[in-house]
C-alpha cells in the first residue's frame, strides 16, 4: 500500500498537524496503524515507510470563507498546489491520498475523518504506480488520532461501520442500536484503537473460507469448533478457525437505517487477552466470544463492500444465546488461553451436549437434578500477624501453579476475590483492582461481602477467567508464608559481553532446541522475565525481532531482564502475549558460535 499525505495551510488558519506528526500517527506507538494492518491482514497488507510521503501545501486562500465542507473541491485544489509547489513529487506513485485540513472554524466539516468507501479494496488490485490523482483512494482528516486513521483506512479498504448498542454513556441512545456502537472494532466509534473484526477481514479478502481461517456452518457439523483469538497469527496449534459464519437469510439489522437490508451472515469470533485485545481494549472486552451480524449491503457485488456489521451478543465461557431471526443456539463450551470452543445446534440442550461429545437430544428432556445444597461453612480464617502472603497467577492452568511469597506491603499484586464459601465470583461485581497491598486487597473483598481465595481454590480454577484481564497477573491469597533468610532472591544474570547468545522458542512446547546466534543479528524476539525470574505478561509491548543488546535494553527499560534458557524451559515465557510462542527469543545465556 502506498500513501500520500498532504497537510493544508491556509492564509488565516492551518492544520494542527505537520509532516512529522501525520507520519508518526501511522508508524509510532506501542501498536501503530501500520503494525495493526499488518497483523490483522496476517501480512497480506503492508504499509512500508518507503511507500509513504508527506508534504505541506500553501493553499493561498482563507479558510474562514470555506462553508458546506466541499471536500472534493479541497482535494482538487490541494493536488494542483502539490503540482505547483512540489514539482518533483509524482502523485501518481501513491494509491491512497490523505488530506489534513484545519479544525477551527470547521468550514462545515463536523467529523473527525471522512473517506471514500471501497476504492482501495484489496480485491481491486490498485496499482502501486501510475495512479491518476483523480482516481486515487481519498480520505480527509480533522483528527490525526490513530483510531481515526485506522477507521477511515478501513472505509478505503471497503468496510462499513461497526454498529452496536449505544456506547457513548450520555443516555441519548437509551440502549438502542446506533451506527457506531461496537466498542471493540476499528469501525465502531468508541475511540479505542483496536483491530479489524473477523467479518471485516473476510470482507477485505484477508481471510478466506478455508482450513484455519473461516468456516461456514451447516447443521451437518455437530461437534465443537475451536476459535483462536483474532489477535494472534494464523495456524496456531489447537485451533480450527478465526471465524465462523452462519447464513441468516431472515436476519434484519437492528440499526434503523439498514432495516430493509434483509439477509447476511452471523459471525462468531473470539477475543482473548493478548495482542491488541490486551494493549488497546478494556478488560471487559477480553476473553469473550462475539456474535456479529455482517449486514447485506443490498447490492449484488462481490465481497459485500461497505456492508458493515452489528454487535449483537458477547458470551463468556458457559454462555448461550439464540440470536433473533435464527433457529439455532450458540453455546461457549470453554475459554482456555488463546482459544474458545463453541457449538451450534437447534436447541440449547443440544448445543451443550455437543461440548462433551454427548448425543444431540432429539426430544425434550427433563431438567437435570440440581446438585445437593452444600452446608454453609464458616469462611477460612485469614491469617493475621504474618508479614508475607502467597500470590498465585489468576489463571494457574495457563500461567503456572507456582505461588510466590510476597511481602504484605508489596503493592504490585492484583485482586481477585472468592465468595464466603469459596464460590467463583465474576469481577464485574466488585471491579478491577490492580496492584494493591495485601491489606488493601483483603479490605476490597471484605467490603463486597467476599474474601481472598485460598491457594487451593485458585489452583482449582475459582479465579480463572473471572474478568479484568487478570489471568496473567499475580493475585493475593489468604495464606501466609515464610521467607527463608538463607534463600536470597535469584540474582539477575550478569551483563554479558559475549559475542553469541542462545535463542529458543518462546514456548518450549513448540520446541526445546537451543540455537547459538551472534548478538549483532536481529535473530531473536523480546520476552522478559521479572528481576527474580517471575513470569511477566507482555505489558511492555510487542517489540519484535532485535539484536541481543537491544532486547536486553528493552527489558531493562521496563525494570525487567532477559530470561535464562532454563527459565524459558520452565515455561516462564509461555503464553505471555504477542503471538511469540512460536518465535525464537533471546536468553541471557552466552554460547560459542560455530
Amino acid at each position: 500500500m502506498s500513501v500520500f499525505m498532504v497537510v493544508l495551510q491556509y492564509t488565516d488558519h492551518q492544520s494542527p498537524e505537520d509532516e512529522a506528526t501525520v507520519k508518526r500517527s501511522l508508524y509510532e506507538g506501542v501498536e501503530s496503524v501500520a503494525e495493526m494492518v499488518k497483523k490483522a491482514s496476517y501480512g497480506r497488507l503492508l504499509l512500508p515507510t518507503s511507500r509513504t510521503m508527506a508534504v505541506t501545501v500553501q493553499m493561498g486562500t482563507t479558510w474562514a470563507n470555506v462553508s458546506g465542507c466541499p471536500v472534493r473541491d479541497i482535494a482538487t485544489t490541494a493536488r494542483q498546489k502539490v503540482t505547483q509547489q512540489h514539482p518533483n513529487v509524482d502523485q501518481g506513485n501513491y494509491a491512497f491520498h490523505e488530506f489534513f485540513i484545519p479544525t477551527q472554524p470547521n468550514g462545515g466539516c463536523t467529523w473527525g475523518g471522512l473517506a471514500s468507501v471501497g476504492c482501495g479494496h484489496p480485491g481491486t488490485r490498485l496499482p502501486t504506480t501510475g495512479v491518476k490523482p483523480s482516481s486515487s483512494c481519498t480520505a480527509w482528516y480533522r483528527s490525526n488520532k490513530p483510531f481515526v486513521r485506522a477507521h477511515e483506512l478501513g472505509h478505503n479498504l471497503g468496510l462499513g461501520h461497526g454498529s452496536g448498542k449505544d456506547q457513548y454513556g450520555d443516555g441519548s441512545g437509551n440502549g438502542q442500536f446506533v451506527e457506531y456502537g461496537d466498542p471493540q472494532a476499528s469501525m465502531g466509534a468508541s475511540g479505542r484503537f483496536s483491530s479489524f473484526i473477523a467479518s471485516a477481514r473476510f470482507t477485505m479478502n484477508l481471510i478466506r473460507e478455508t482450513e484455519n481461517e473461516v468456516f461456514t456452518w451447516t447443521s451437518a457439523r455437530q461437534t465443537p469448533i475451536t476459535l483462536r483469538s483474532i489477535s494472534i497469527p494464523l495456524g496456531q496449534d489447537g485451533s480450527d478457525y478465526v471465524g465462523i459464519r452462519i447464513p441468516c437469510a431472515e436476519c434484519l439489522p437492528e440499526v434503523a437505517r439498514y432495516a430493509s437490508r434483509k439477509g447476511g451472515y452471523l459471525w462468531l469470533q473470539f477475543r482473548g487477552d493478548e495482542g491488541y485485545s490486551s494493549l488497546k481494549l478494556n478488560a471487559q472486552y477480553q476473553n469473550k466470544v462475539y456474535v456479529h451480524l455482517a449486514r447485506s449491503n443490498g447490492l449484488s457485488i462481490d465481497n459485500n463492500i461497505g456492508q458493515g456489521s452489528e454487535l449483537w451478543h458477547t458470551l463468556e465461557a458457559g454462555g448461550s444465546v439464540k440470536p433473533k431471526d435464527q433457529s439455532n443456539w450458540v453455546h461457549v463450551c470453554s475459554i482456555e488461553g488463546d482459544f474458545a470452543r463453541v457449538t451450534i445446534a437447534g436447541s440449547q440442550a443440544a448445543a451443550r451436549a455437543q461440548c462433551s461429545g454427548g448425543p444431540t437430544p432429539t426430544t425434550p428432556t427433563l431438567p437435570p437434578t440440581p446438585p445437593p445444597q452444600a452446608t454453609p461453612t464458616s469462611p477460612p480464617t485469614i491469617p493475621t500477624g504474618g508479614s508475607h502472603y502467597l500470590a498465585h497467577w489468576g489463571n494457574p492452568s495457563k500461567y503456572g501453579n507456582d505461588g510466590l511469597c510476597k511481602e504484605q506491603a508489596d503493592a504490585t499484586v492484583f485482586v481477585r476475590c472468592c465468595g464466603a464459601n469459596g464460590g467463583r465470583i465474576q469481577m464485574n461485581t466488585y471491579g478491577c483492582n490492580g496492584q494493591k497491598s495485601f491489606t488493601q486487597a483483603s479490605g476490597i473483598c471484605d467490603t463486597n461481602g467476599l474474601r481472598l481465595c485460598t491457594p487451593s481454590e485458585i489452583l482449582a480454577g475459582k479465579t480463572k477467567h473471572t474478568g479484568c484481564g487478570y489471568d496473567s497477573q499475580l493475585v493475593w491469597t489468604s495464606t501466609s508464608c515464610a521467607v527463608s533468610p538463607t534463600a536470597p532472591p535469584t540474582p539477575a544474570p550478569p551483563t554479558s559481553d559475549a559475542a553469541a547468545h542462545i535463542v529458543r522458542m518462546g514456548n518450549p512446547a513448540r520446541g526445546t532446541k537451543e540455537i547459538c546466534k551472534q548478538t549483532t543479528d536481529s535473530a531473536g524476539f523480546v520476552r522478559c522475565c521479572g528481576a527474580n525470574g517471575e513470569k511477566v505478561r507482555m505489558v511492555y509491548g510487542c517489540l519484535g525481532a532485535k539484536t541481543y543488546a537491544a532486547a536486553s535494553q528493552d527489558c531493562k527499560d521496563n525494570q525487567l531482564r532477559l530470561c535464562t534458557s532454563e527459565e524459558i524451559g520452565q515455561g516462564r515465557t509461555s503464553g505471555t502475549g504477542c503471538g511469540y510462542d512460536k518465535e525464537l527469543v533471546w536468553t541471557s545465556d552466552s554460547c560459542e558460535a560455530r
